[in-house]
């Protein structure tokens, strides 16, 4: 992960830490973000630790439209069997493929805007 995406993941990270300590209804202090551990360039796992000694996990994701900001949800054991899911991974590669093929036809079209790599 890039230096100013992992500075960006450690403030976003610590922003959730202190909305959840803001919330008055909310008896369990977070008192540190534990444990950051990159899964990607663009996603992340944060662990934080409460007052209790229980633990949170938040799935933090970068979404890069406008300049780019991280996005975070607390995952279920459903959101990570549908990440996992096959069905994904061919779908994606299947929209890919076809949007490769899309581009080397825009390649043939106005070769000096884009460059692709084809099979």
């Amino acid at each position: 992960m890039k230096r100013a995406l992992l500075d960006g993941l450690m403030a976003s990270a610590e922003e959730v830490r202190a909305i959840f300590n803001a919330r008055p209804d909310w008896d369990d202090a977070w008192e540190e973000v534990e444990e950051v551990v990159p899964c990607s360039e663009t996603t992340a796992v944060v662990t934080y630790r409460k007052a209790s000694g229980l633990r949170t996990v938040f799935l933090f994701i970068w979404i890069a439209k406008k300049g780019g900001r991280w996005t975070h949800f607390l995952p279920t054991y459903e959101h990570l069997y549908g990440l996992k899911n096959e069905r994904l991974y061919r779908t994606m590669d299947r929209v890919e493929e076809r949007n490769a093929h899309i581009h080397k036809q825009d390649r043939k079209d106005a070769p000096e805007r884009l460059t692709v790599v084809t099979k």
